[in-house]
């Protein structure tokens, strides 16, 4: 598959879907990924592709995983990011 496709899908998963669910039902897509692990890579290539996220109060405890990624993007999405979950 195509990366672009990838991405597209992850953009609008966590853009429209993730803050529906949380409206909602208070729930956080960032919980429900398959993977055992999921807390510490997850979030990390959200991150990278700078593709705004929902942070759990479950995720934000694996959020040190997190840091080195989230301190080399841009200025405005690490102000997003930490204005959406204050532990960050």
């Amino acid at each position: 598959m195509d990366g672009r496709y990838k991405e597209t899908s992850e953009l609008f998963f966590y853009a429209f879907i993730d803050p529906f669910i949380n409206a909602h039902w208070d729930l956080y897509a960032i919980d429900y990924d398959e993977d055992m692990d999921s807390y510490e890579y997850l979030p990390n290539i959200l991150i990278i592709n700078e593709i705004e996220f929902l942070v759990s109060p479950k995720a934000a405890k694996f959020s040190k995983y997190w840091m080195d990624e989230l301190s080399a993007c841009s200025n405005n999405y690490q102000h997003i990011m930490k204005k959406g979950y204050r532990s960050l």
